[in-house]
């Protein structure tokens, strides 16, 4: 089964978890070893865990931190939060351990906005974050996830939000937005009409707490049942081309990251690393999230040419976590056009002057 087209938003969501595909599934590159897991055992994960949230207490309308990193938990405590009719909400986390002391900092208020009941983390980091929790003053019960299966089926339950999702803090403290669940699922089916995840997706090295990993570099492929794989972004700082071979060996069909990723690819790996693989299967790459910039994505079309890389498969596009994520975007076969435009006289609501 593939996401349907028309349907109510649980049908989009959740639709394919009473009816998994064995085969397809997720990959992950976990402590450095590649593990597939079909999309059958997937969703008995997701309601296995489903059946332990609600016995640890979590209630529909509970809006519930996901403090996790990139994993099949991440993803697991996700659906199911959603199937019992919780709210996840997709905390940042930090990027380098010199940055944990602000980063908690960051917590202890966005606990202080969000008051949740529950907070879900890893067993690494569980006892340090109930501590900052509890400096709130508030009483956030810190629970390690399960994805053990129990071959119940949890009862499902609607609900109006589906996620709560943190603006990225460019351009200040970072702010929470509420998402329906009829939010996520018409930006998802966007996503559908425009780029190519109708069996294979690609490889999400994005976080999945920022809005482009989360729901373009997650949701919109297992929503469908894709062929796709998760990569940590410290893998991919660590091995770009490790990255790139898995496009060559499971034929991965879409790209999707910032302009810095291409950047720090044609500046990481040499022309004659890429002469050896297979990037013909690549047919949709959006770069998104920063400003795109046509010479790096030229330079990146140039690097890749001889491994057989289509340069019409570049969608340069725009969003915001305030939207969901999708706002616009280039279709798929469509050439960019790049215009210059007289920032000197443009003005907020008034026609621009295209200089060439």
């Amino acid at each position: 089964m593939n996401a349907p087209t028309t349907g109510t938003p649980e049908e989009l969501l959740l639709g394919w978890i009473t009816e998994p595909r064995a085969d397809r599934g997720l990959r992950f590159l976990i402590d450095g070893t590649w593990t597939r897991i079909d999309y059958g055992q997937f969703a008995a994960a997701v309601l296995g865990t489903a059946v332990a949230l609600l016995e640890e207490g979590v209630e529909p309308g509970d809006i519930v931190p996901l403090i996790l990193p990139t994993g099949p938990e991440f993803l697991a405590c996700f659906f199911a939060l959603l199937w019992i009719g919780a709210v996840p909400s997709n905390v940042p986390l930090p990027e380098t351990v010199n940055q944990r002391a602000g980063w908690l900092e960051q917590l202890r208020g966005i606990a202080a906005q969000l008051r949740p009941r529950f907070a879900l983390a890893g067993p690494d980091g569980a006892g340090g974050l109930a501590d900052a929790l509890r400096e709130t003053g508030l009483a956030v019960r810190v629970v390690t996830p399960w994805m053990a299966e129990t071959g119940l089926q949890p009862p499902r339950r609607p609900g109006h939000l589906a996620v709560l999702q943190f603006s990225s803090g460019s351009r200040g403290v970072p702010r929470g937005v509420r998402i329906t669940r009829a939010n996520l699922a018409a930006n998802i089916r966007a996503i559908h009409t425009w780029v190519d995840v109708r069996s294979h997706g690609g490889v999400c090295w994005l976080p999945l707490y920022h809005d482009m990993g989360l729901v373009g570099g997650s949701l919109a492929a297992v929503t469908r049942q894709a062929e796709h794989a998760y990569m940590p972004p410290t893998q991919f700082l660590r091995n770009p081309l490790r990255w790139l071979q898995q496009y060559d060996e499971h034929r991965y069909s879409h790209m999707f990251m910032p302009n810095f990723g291409f950047e720090y690819i044609v500046r990481m790996v040499p022309a004659a690393r890429v002469e050896g693989l297979d990037l013909s299967s690549v047919r949709s790459v959006v770069s998104g999230a920063e400003r795109v910039n046509p010479a790096t994505l030229a330079a990146f079309a140039d690097r890749l040419a001889p491994a057989g890389f289509d340069r019409r498969a570049f969608q340069p596009a725009y969003g915001m976590a305030e939207a969901t994520l999708a706002i616009c975007g280039v279709p798929l076969g469509v050439a960019p056009t790049i215009v210059r435009i007289d920032q000197d006289t443009a003005r907020m609501d008034a026609p621009v002057t295209v200089l060439g």
